[in-house]
């Protein structure tokens, strides 16, 4: 009966096996890179003794954000605490968090692909559904971190119109 049901919505919300990538938005080198923001808000299930990764690619001089809130947990004691990392794309961790919420911040130094993992190994016993928000904005995506010429530019086009 429910504990059936509870194991499909566990599959549903698990999808398929392996760790979701973030795709740079631009296949070839050729083609220019679009520098604009790039967020994704979801909840996950980890189950009991796993570790669950998400990988978001990230050009050089990025800044990038990573929330997290523990929404439900099960098991016993029903600890929500959950360890939480994220590591830049050759593997150097750079920051960590356990607790029921919390966020980690930082500059992308390099670009490719930066990784956040969701530890849930501590409960032996329950799953936690976690709500993430994560992902990478540019400074010069907004019009007032234009260089003075480029703006003046655009100002001129804009009068002549």
């Amino acid at each position: 009966g429910s504990r059936r049901m509870l194991l499909l919505l566990l599959l549903a919300l698990l999808g398929p096996a392996g760790c979701p990538r973030t795709e740079p938005l631009s296949g070839s080198s050729e083609e220019p890179l679009f520098r604009g923001a790039d967020r994704y808000d979801f909840a996950v299930v980890i189950p009991a003794g796993t570790v669950e990764c998400f990988w978001q690619f990230s050009h050089q001089g990025g800044n990038f954000f990573f929330s997290y809130e523990v929404q439900r947990a099960t098991g016993i004691g029903n600890s929500r605490n959950i360890l939480v990392t994220a590591s830049d794309p050759s593997g150097f961790q750079l920051g960590v968090s356990q607790d029921v919420r919390g966020q980690i911040n930082f500059l992308t130094k390099d670009t490719g692909f930066y990784q956040l993992c969701l530890d849930n190994e501590q409960n032996h016993f329950g799953f936690m559904q976690v709500y993430l928000n994560f992902g990478v904005y540019y400074d010069d995506f907004s019009m007032e971190h234009k260089q003075p010429a480029e703006r003046k530019e655009l100002n001129d086009t804009l009068e002549a119109i």
